[in-house]
Formats: C-alpha cells, sequence, structure tokens
C-alpha cells in the first residue's frame, strides 16, 4: 500500500517531467532552453537563490543562538521562549503571512525583497531551531567538562568542542531553510514588492496568463534543485548516524 501511495503521488511529477521535454512525440530540449533564455525568469530565479542564501544563513545563525540558550542554560521564561521558538510550525501558513504583513503595514514597511527575506527567516527560524537543538540534547557533556576542567572558557568550549559537533546540523538547518526559503509560495506572495517576483510568485503569474510547457521545464528544473539538496541531507544524516554508531 505505502509503494502505491508513493507511485500515486509521483505520477504528476512524471507528467510534468515529461512535458518538459517531449513535443510531439520527440524528445528536446526546447522548453529547458526557452527558460535560460528568459530575463524575466533568469532575474526571478536570482531574486530567489539570493534570498534563500541569506534567510537560510540568518535563520542557521539565529537559531543556533536560540537552541544554545534554550539547552544550555535555565532561566525565567524560558519555556515560553521554547514555545514561541515552535509558533511558527505550528501556525497555518495563511494566518502567519496574514500576520506578517499585517505586522509590516503596522511598521510602515514597504514591501519589497527585504520583507520577503524577514519573512523567511522569521519562519524558517523555527525549524532552524528544532534541528540544532535535537542534535544537542544528544551531545556528550562529558566533552565539555573535560574541555572546563583543562582550563578553556566558555568561548573556547563553544569554537572547539560544541561547533565542530554540531556542524553536520548546522549544515543541514542551512540547506532546509535553504529549501523552504526557495520554493515558498503563499508567505511570498503576500509579503513581496511590485516588479519584485520571485520564482515561484514569476511561475504562478506566468501560467495564469496561458499554460506552456516552459513552465513544465520550470517546475522540472525546480524540482531537480529541491531534490539535489534533500540527497545531501540524506547523506548527511547517514553520514552522521555511523559516526555515532562507531561511538
Amino acid at each position: 500500500m505505502m509503494i502505491l501511495a508513493l507511485i500515486i503521488l509521483t505520477i504528476p511529477l512524471f507528467t510534468m517531467t515529461v512535458g518538459s521535454v517531449f513535443e510531439g512525440g520527440q524528445l528536446t530540449l526546447k522548453w529547458f532552453l526557452e527558460v535560460i533564455q528568459d530575463e524575466e525568469i533568469q532575474a526571478a530565479m536570482g531574486r530567489s537563490v539570493v534570498v534563500a542564501i541569506v534567510a537560510g544563513a540568518v535563520s542557521t545563525l539565529l537559531g543556533l543562538i536560540m537552541a544554545f540558550g534554550i539547552e544550555k542554560y535555565s532561566f525565567r521564561g524560558r519555556s515560553l521562549l521554547q514555545f514561541l521558538s515552535m509558533v511558527a510550525m505550528l501556525l497555518p501558513e495563511l494566518v502567519f503571512a496574514l500576520s506578517l504583513l499585517s505586522w509590516f503595514v503596522i511598521l510602515r514597511f514597504e514591501l519589497s525583497l527585504l520583507t520577503v527575506g524577514i519573512a523567511h527567516v522569521t519562519f524558517s527560524i523555527s525549524f532552524s531551531a528544532l534541528i540544532i537543538g535535537s542534535r544537542m540534547l544528544q551531545l556528550d557533556t562529558a566533552l565539555e567538562d573535560a574541555a572546563q576542567d583543562l582550563g578553556a572558557g566558555e568561548v573556547l568550549v563553544l569554537r572547539k568542542v560544541l561547533l565542530p559537533q554540531l556542524s553536520g546540523a548546522i549544515l543541514s538547518s542551512f540547506l532546509i531553510c535553504l529549501i523552504l526559503s526557495f520554493d515558498d509560495f503563499l508567505i511570498t506572495f503576500f509579503v513581496n514588492g511590485v516588479g519584485q517576483d520571485t520564482l515561484p510568485i514569476r511561475l504562478f503569474t506566468s501560467t495564469k496568463m496561458g499554460f506552456s510547457p516552459k513552465y513544465n521545464a520550470l517546475a522540472t528544473m525546480m524540482v531537480f534543485v529541491t531534490s539535489c539538496v534533500a540527497f545531501l541531507l540524506l547523506s548527511l544524516g547517514m553520514r552522521q548516524s555511523k559516526k555515532n554508531h562507531i561511538r
């Protein structure tokens, strides 16, 4: 039943891919070339890549700080902070998008790529804090104690002991946040500025003006990029599991 369900779910992806490489029953790369030559699509892709990289890096940094504070320290409001770090994962995406838009209006922010980046960071922090925090719970505290016994301060322990052990989780957090930002449509649709469409927004608006196999090719390219990142995450996870098993 699981195999059957997976086959049914992948049929639309397969149909889309076939539609992007066939025309009149003949194999062709015409539609991919049109995507590459379309300046508006290339501009939208550039915006998506820039926003995704920046949002992934900032979200990972803030998620690391949040996870470190929650897992390593006891303070008043710790439980509330822990709950708030998961809010973005619990709220419906539509509600989250509307609340962000309302907040930008109250602050009189002009909708632009800046507001898109802020929105992407806001909902990505939860995923980053969860990934890094889960890894921190698995760390051997004896290594930190040993380093402190040898005279290492908190900064040195963080730099030489904690961060090397968290490197896999940090990279995984960055890649996941990057994917979330690159593929996001609904939140971006609400907080995006005029004339600054990201790739998902561009794909949506283009299909409204008439369908073309070119959009199949564009969607196929997006799926390929996302699949490559997912494969990298899977490889990192398997490598980390082997290291933990050896230890």
